[in-house]
C-alpha cells in the first residue's frame, strides 16, 4: 500500500511538473510573439519615418531646383528685355562716335596706318598687318551709316557700320557691313576696341546680331551686294588690279 501511494504521488508530481513546464513554454512563446510584434511595429514605424524623410528631401530639392531655375529664367528674361525693349538700334545718334568711325574709313582708304592706330585703345601687330594688307582694296568710302546699340558694359557701344566702297582698279561701288566695339572715355572721347574681342563681348555681339532690326540691316546690305556684284567684268578688273599691285 505504501509503495502504491508513493508511486501515485510521484506520478501526480510529474504530471504537475509537466503542466507547469508546458504552461511556461506557452507563456514564453506568447512573449516571443509579443516581442516580435513590437519589433515589427517599431521597424514599420522606422520605415515610415525614413520614407517620409526621403519624400520630404526630394520635395525640398525639387522646390530648390525650381527656385534656381525660376531665378535663371527671370535673369534671362531681364537680359532679353534689356536687349530687345530698352536698347533699340539707333542710326547716327552719337556724333563723336560717328566722327570716329568716318575718320577710321578715311584713314583706311588713304593708307594712314599710324593715324588708324591712334583711334584704338591699343593696337596689336597682327591687326596692323591685316589693315596694311587690305588698305589698297578701296579707293574711297561713301554713304557711311553707323547703327549703334548700347553694350552691357557702361559707356560702351556695339556699332554696325554700313557703307559703299569704290574698288580700286574698277568703276564699281560695293556695299559692306562691319561690326565695331567702341568705348567712351571719361573725357568724352571715343576709342575703337581691337579684335579679337573678349569672349563676353563676342557673345553679346552675336546675341545683338540675332535681333530683328540688325538682321534686317544685314539682309538689306546682302541684297545690295548681290545686285552690285552682277558686273562680273568690273569685279575681275578690280581683282586683276589687286593682283598686279601685290606683285
Amino acid at each position: 500500500m505504501k509503495r502504491s501511494k508513493r508511486s501515485k504521488r510521484t506520478a501526480n508530481s510529474f504530471r504537475r511538473y509537466i503542466r507547469r513546464y508546458l504552461k511556461a513554454m506557452c507563456r514564453k512563446r506568447r512573449n516571443q510573439k509579443k516581442h516580435r510584434s513590437v519589433r515589427c511595429q517599431r521597424a514599420q514605424v522606422l520605415f515610415r519615418m525614413s520614407f517620409i524623410l526621403i519624400i520630404a528631401s526630394i520635395l525640398f530639392t525639387n522646390e530648390k531646383s525650381q527656385k534656381i531655375t525660376s531665378e535663371k529664367s527671370k535673369s534671362v528674361q531681364t537680359s532679353e528685355h534689356y536687349l530687345l525693349e530698352n536698347n533699340p538700334l539707333e542710326k547716327n545718334k552719337y556724333q563723336p562716335l560717328n566722327y570716329l568711325v568716318v575718320d577710321y574709313f578715311t584713314k583706311l582708304s588713304s593708307g594712314d596706318l599710324d593715324g588708324i592706330c591712334k583711334l584704338y585703345e591699343s593696337f596689336s601687330e597682327e591687326s596692323f598687318e591685316k589693315i596694311k594688307t587690305g588698305q589698297n582694296l578701296a579707293e574711297w568710302y561713301q554713304g557711311i551709316d553707323i547703327y549703334t546699340k548700347k553694350a552691357k558694359e557702361p559707356h560702351a557701344y556695339v556699332a554696325f557700320v554700313s557703307y559703299h566702297m569704290k574698288l580700286r582698279g574698277a568703276d564699281l561701288l560695293l556695299p559692306g557691313l562691319e561690326t565695331m566695339y567702341v568705348r567712351e572715355e571719361k573725357d568724352g572721347t571715343f576709342h575703337l576696341v581691337d579684335k579679337p574681342y573678349e569672349p563676353e563681348v563676342e557673345q553679346e555681339i552675336r546675341a545683338l546680331a540675332k535681333e530683328r532690326a540688325v538682321r534686317e540691316l544685314l539682309c538689306q546690305v546682302e541684297n545690295q551686294y548681290a545686285y552690285a556684284s552682277r558686273d562680273k567684268e568690273a569685279l575681275q578688273s578690280a581683282l586683276a588690279w589687286q593682283q598686279g599691285g601685290d606683285e
